[in-house]
């Protein structure tokens, strides 16, 4: 739908130089015979003057309703693509010649786990490529730059808070996407993880999406690195390589869901890598953390945590309950790996009071 709309507006000055030229002919046919010269010079102009009428009154009513058309087009395409799908549009906008604008989207695919809600989006193309793909099946690129301002944006585990993205689009000879850009969002959610503030450079190519961070508040700290994500038939497989610097401990309690049994204090710094999948979720994690040397404190007041350091390490539950009351340490590393699906953090703590070394597992953490 939105190509014929596109074609329609491309072949008016073809059609109406046709028309013309036909007249043209048929002018030229009557003044070789001049019994009809007059009469129809007459009906010529006349013709004229109707098709110019006609012409002018199709642009006019299709650039009245292109708005109306183009909507109704890009549901029908969603509907029919997506079947079990919703999209919402406030309002959607063809400005001639080469952009789409469309605000207010409201889209939900709940058979992939996608929800959007979108304030704005912009769309630069070229109608000369759009018309080769009507006619030849084939063209490199047709769109060329897209400007996403939205509400958020959400995919399974994964929750962006007004995202912003601007990129440059290519499409290949083999029909591949790539594109280049940037994105920001005032909030990203991972499971049970937040970050603030975030500013990301983006690119697509050969079906490998990858994202490079340069700025990201996390923990108290500050977060930078890259994700990378490839596609396939099956899915997509995902790593990720970030380097944390000056996160707080007592935040990084309250992200692990540990607050009620731990309490802690410090500053710490370190990488953390990540592996998954779309169907798998994450498979892999493993990363180091070293606390800043101006130390800090901790505090165990879970009763069955102290049970467990106890049981684990064969001392009575007295006297590690007296030994974590109160624990200062100036040299600290924070081991983070998996074990079946569970996360495994192994906390290993130096200081005046003695050396502190434990396990902690976090079942929960990935669901």
């Amino acid at each position: 739908m939105i190509e014929h709309i596109i074609l329609f507006f491309s072949f008016y000055p073809t059609i109406f130089r046709y028309m013309i030229s036909s007249l043209y002919d048929l002018q030229g046919l009557a003044y070789r015979d001049s019994y009809g010269k007059a009469a129809m010079k007459k009906i010529f102009f006349a013709l004229l003057l109707i098709i110019l009428l006609v012409f002018v009154s199709a642009i006019v009513v299709t650039y009245k309703y292109r708005n109306w058309a183009l909507r109704y087009a890009i549901e029908e395409i969603v509907s029919s693509e997506l079947p079990g799908s919703s999209l919402s549009l406030g309002a959607s906008e063809l400005h001639l010649p080469n952009r789409l604008a469309f605000s207010k989207i409201d889209l939900k695919i709940p058979q992939y786990d996608i929800f959007i809600d979108i304030d704005r989006i912009e769309l630069d193309f070229q109608p000369s490529k759009l018309l080769e793909y009507i006619e030849m099946g084939t063209a490199n690129q047709i769109l060329k730059n897209i400007f996403i301002d939205g509400k958020s944006i959400q995919y399974k585990e994964v929750r962006i808070k007004k995202p912003h993205l601007e990129a440059r689009l290519n499409t290949n000879e083999a029909q591949t996407l790539s594109y280049t850009g940037f994105m920001t969002s005032s909030e990203f959610f991972f499971k049970k993880i937040k970050m603030e503030e975030v500013k990301t450079e983006c690119s697509l190519k050969n079906n490998t999406l990858q994202i490079d961070i340069f700025h990201m508040l996390f923990s108290g700290g500050m977060v930078t690195g890259t994700i990378e994500a490839v596609f396939g038939d099956d899915g997509f497989e995902y790593t990720a390589h970030v380097k944390m610097k000056n996160l707080k401990a007592g935040d990084m309690m309250i992200i692990l869901n540990l607050e009620k049994k731990l309490q802690m204090s410090g500053v710490w710094n370190g990488t953390v890598n990540v592996k998954g999948s779309s169907g798998k979720g994450i498979t892999a994690i493993d990363g180091n953390l070293v606390a800043d040397p101006q130390g800090g404190e901790l505090v165990i007041t879970d009763q069955a945590m102290i049970d467990n350091i106890a049981s684990r390490a064969g001392i009575a539950k007295d006297e590690v309950a007296r030994s974590l009351a109160h624990h200062d340490y100036d040299e600290g590393s924070m081991n983070l790996g998996m074990e079946e699906n569970a996360v495994k953090l192994n906390l290993s703590l130096s200081g005046d009071t003695g050396d502190r070394n434990f396990d902690i597992y976090l079942h929960d953490f990935l669901d």
